[in-house]
């Protein structure tokens, strides 16, 4: 643990992203000190994010709404925002954030790890990675494959009935290091607190549950629109719209990873015969 002026602080890193985050609230700290700690990071900070919270009782009902953003600044780098329970600012020229929260503990957690996914989903194109809405799980030492889907599809069960090992159940980084495509593990989302792993990349499949078990090739200009859609936040909302540079960036990145990894549409029932299919294309 370490505590300065500022409150409790720790460092973690996601596929070479480093973020420094300062708390003022001991729960939220030990909360995160425990989630991220296989993620725990000395290296020097990409980013730092300043919470402030304010604790209340409040009864729990929809945690987060999606952040309303109002992006000023040169290129649209800095963004005001305002959700249920939380409010503040991102400037992406500073490498600086700060965050005001506040209800519950529950709510205060949520709403810092909402925060520091959206930080993650900017500086990813910046560090040449994406950030994919899946559960991957390692098929043997070395390599590993995605289930994408949206939150609520099925994303932790199929990786449970798979029998391999996890590496992040719902939130996943991908990278093109141009001789091979690989996946990272991040500790965010799922109720798995994952260990800090990196694998070669497949396959990934857009999952459905169904009362069939069935798989189907995505063609090339399919498989790019689901990217997209898996893609935590950057692409496809509007409020990064004036960063385009960016977006162009994580397009091209959208576009190398679809080139170099199988895609397929999976449609699974809530038994393992799913894994037949799978193995026949791998």
């Amino acid at each position: 643990m370490t505590e300065d002026k500022k409150g409790f602080c720790l460092k973690y890193e996601v596929c070479d992203f480093c973020i420094e985050i300062h708390l003022d609230n001991l729960d939220a700290f030990k909360f995160f000190e425990e989630k991220f700690g296989n993620f725990i990071s000395d290296k020097k900070a990409d980013f730092k994010a300043y919470f402030n919270s304010e604790m209340k009782d409040m009864e729990v009902q929809q945690l987060m709404s999606p952040f309303m953003y109002k992006p000023n600044g040169k290129n649209g780098s800095v963004f005001y925002f305002k959700a249920n329970f939380a409010s503040g600012y991102v400037d992406f020229e500073k490498n600086k954030a700060e965050f005001n929260t506040f209800g519950t503990i529950m709510h205060i957690t949520l709403s810092i790890e909402s925060s520091l996914r959206l930080i993650t989903s900017y500086y990813s194109i910046r560090k040449g990675f994406l950030l994919l809405h899946s559960s991957a799980v390692k098929i043997d030492k070395d390599n590993a494959i995605c289930f994408c889907a949206p939150s609520g599809s099925g994303k932790s069960t199929i990786a449970t009935l798979s029998g391999y090992d996890l590496l992040s159940d719902d939130m996943n980084a991908v990278r093109n290091n141009n001789a091979e495509i690989n996946v990272y593990s991040t500790p965010y989302g799922g109720d798995y607190y994952g260990t800090n792993l990196v694998a070669s990349l497949k396959g990934i499949f857009f999952i459905f549950q169904s009362d069939v078990d069935k798989l189907i090739p995505c063609s090339f200009s399919e498989g790019i629109e689901r990217m997209i859609d898996a893609e935590y936040e950057f692409v496809k909302n509007a409020y990064f719209g004036e960063a385009k540079e960016a977006h162009m960036k994580a397009l091209r990145e959208i576009y190398f990873i679809a080139k170099g990894v199988p895609l397929f549409k999976l449609y699974f029932t809530k038994s393992r015969k799913f894994l037949d299919l799978i193995n026949e294309v791998l």
